[in-house]
């Protein structure tokens, strides 16, 4: 998951994602289960677990993306310049 995290979030200095810069192409997107579409039932149990565990995933990020915007943002101090 940390390694889905670090090449799928922008980089300050170089303004895009990590696997953008070192394979020159965007970085690709699981695509979602559709119900349905697959006809052996193992293999569609198999295949929605797999969502589940993404949006668990996905989830987790936003939670600890959140919790560290409010770390830092216990610790910002607006700066004032006097000319």
């Amino acid at each position: 998951m940390a390694e889905y995290w670090y090449n799928s979030a922008t980089h300050s200095a170089t303004g895009m994602l990590p696997f953008q810069a070192l394979y020159t192409r965007a970085h690709p997107l699981i695509p979602s289960f559709i119900a349905g579409s697959v006809s052996s039932v193992p293999l569609e149990t198999l295949l929605h677990q797999k969502d589940e565990i993404l949006g668990v995933l996905k989830a987790n990020q936003r939670k600890a993306q959140q919790h560290m915007q409010a770390h830092v943002d216990l610790h910002r101090k607006d700066k004032i310049f006097a000319i």
